[in-house]
């Protein structure tokens, strides 16, 4: 009996570790409207025993960057597969001076928002359930992929 049920048991951790019999939707990283997952961190899990990312298969998260500026940050957390909203999903931003990382949750439609007092390098959300989402922001142009013009701001044009 005790043999059959480690067989079992065996067997089970064997099938919940193959990452092949799963379809995945990896993370999308999106900037004003254009995918640049190529600045996700990890995007590809490592699932198996004994590997990074272990046997239990987690859900993706997905990140829409709609703002980022020197001192203003905003975007959307959402599920990869469903595309829907991520409530109260925590949000770290890590400064480029090495202060203290910023941490924010996203609202009751899965947006967030924060100010900044130095230039934004790296960007996490995390959720349960969920891999971390990781993205070096030191790749992007600032000023000139992220930075709103006044009339998207809501500001009078000048």
């Amino acid at each position: 009996m005790k043999i059959s049920t480690l067989l079992i048991l065996f067997v089970l951790i064997q099938i919940g570790c193959i990452s092949g019999r799963y379809s995945i939707q990896y993370s999308d990283f999106i900037v004003r409207g254009k995918k640049f997952n190529h600045l996700i961190e990890r995007r590809i899990p490592d699932y198996g025993d004994g590997l990074r990312d272990g046997c239990v298969v987690l859900n993706e998260i997905s990140m829409e960057l709609e703002m980022l500026t020197e001192d203003i940050i905003s975007g959307k957390v959402l599920d990869s597969t469903t595309k829907e909203s991520m409530l109260f999903t925590k949000v770290r931003l890590f400064p480029s001076d090495k202060s203290r990382s910023i941490a924010v949750v996203t609202d009751s439609i899965g947006h967030f928002e924060a100010e900044l007092s130095s230039k934004v390098i790296k960007i996490q959300a995390e959720y349960v359930g969920y891999r971390l989402f990781e993205a070096d922001l030191t790749k992007i142009k600032q000023g000139k992929l992220l930075t709103r013009n006044k009339r998207q701001s809501g500001l009078p044009p000048s």
